[in-house]
């Protein structure tokens, strides 16, 4: 007699409580692994890089994810949340700016690659990998970093303009479009309604999306600011070419 059977109950056993238990079992390894993948976040959290870059877990962890690729996504990174509830991409940059504030004077730069997300340039990367663990001679890479100046507000006709050239290409939702742009929400979403209003553009609204198109309006319209800069390029061709 196998071992299983010597310890198994005497007796018929009803189906409903051999689902039960194997729920309970299942429901078991579920908080098991739940809990050996928080403890293997904490073990790793624990070494949160040079005592002087001053990182918390979160921040070491997303550092550790910025070393392992050559591009870190809002994406990859929402994916890859450690703990808690996933973020908004408005928590996704207020992190990375946290963390360029701690490394900007250890003369690290995060790079922002517009509309897609953050890398380190491959020896910055490789310097910072070393030094998360603890390999690293020194803490510092190179002269501080200047932070970034405040965001200068763009004229209104450029923005409108900017808006009208990238719709002509093809419909944009409100976010992408507006990150093309490298623009506030405080400036485009003005700017943008102005021209909805003006007949320029047309934004269709489902649920919590909007997408944005060009109307024939607007594409009169940028046909004639375009109109409006080509005698000043050719008068700028003209004067290049005498010298």
């Amino acid at each position: 007699m196998s071992a299983a059977l010597a310890h198994a109950p005497r007796g018929f056993v009803l189906r409903a409580d051999y689902d039960r238990v194997q729920r309970q079992l299942d429901e078991a390894r579920e908080r098991l692994a739940y809990f050996e993948a928080e403890k293997r976040f904490e073990e790793d959290a624990a070494a949160t890089g040079p005592a002087l870059w001053k990182l918390t877990p979160v921040q070491a962890f997303i550092v550790r994810l910025l070393c392992a690729r050559s591009l870190l996504t809002r994406s990859v990174l929402v994916e890859n949340w450690p703990t808690g509830p996933e973020p908004h991409e408005q928590s996704c940059d207020v992190f990375i700016s946290q963390i360029r504030a701690r490394l900007a004077p250890f003369g690290i730069r995060i790079e922002t690659v517009r509309t897609r997300g953050w890398k380190l340039d491959r020896e910055t990367r490789a310097f910072v990998r070393r030094a998360m663990e603890g390999d690293a001679d020194t803490e510092t890479y190179g002269p501080a970093v200047a932070p970034p100046g405040p965001s200068k507000r763009p004229c209104d006709a450029d923005l409108q303009r900017g808006i009208l050239e990238r719709l002509e290409e093809r419909r944009y939702l409100a976010g992408p479009l507006r990150r093309a742009l490298s623009t506030s929400h405080a400036y485009f979403a003005p700017v943008r309604d102005r021209m909805e209003e003006e007949g320029l553009i047309e934004i269709r609204r489902s649920r919590r999306c909007l997408f944005h198109t060009i109307t024939e309006a607007g594409r009169a319209r940028l046909i004639a600011l375009r109109e409006q800069d080509a005698p000043a390029a050719e008068t700028e061709g003209r004067n290049g070419s005498s010298h």
